[in-house]
């Protein structure tokens, strides 16, 4: 199982509403709009490497798996994730 981690949880920022994340890359100057299940999921690795199944626990069980492997798949290729 994969184990995934932020390449640099201080250049991560986002801010949370009730229909969405918004996360900021500093490095990269990117920001993504994300619905807030997988937004949720995403911002727990802001607390340490984690694992697909936990993040979609974190997430209320809310995270559509595929979604949210697509966007750490997009995240990896653009520096904001890596494989722990």
């Amino acid at each position: 199982m994969t184990v995934w981690r932020l390449r640099d949880p201080s250049s991560l920022h986002a801010r949370s509403w009730e229909d969405g994340v918004i996360v900021f890359h500093a490095p990269s100057g990117d920001t993504h709009l994300l619905e807030p299940a997988t937004g949720a999921a995403l911002l727990l690795l802001r607390e340490g490497p984690s694992d697909v199944p936990a993040m979609v626990r974190a997430s209320g069980g809310g995270a559509d798996v595929a979604l949210l492997e697509r966007l750490l798949a997009e995240l990896e290729d653009l520096g904001v994730v890596e494989r722990a």
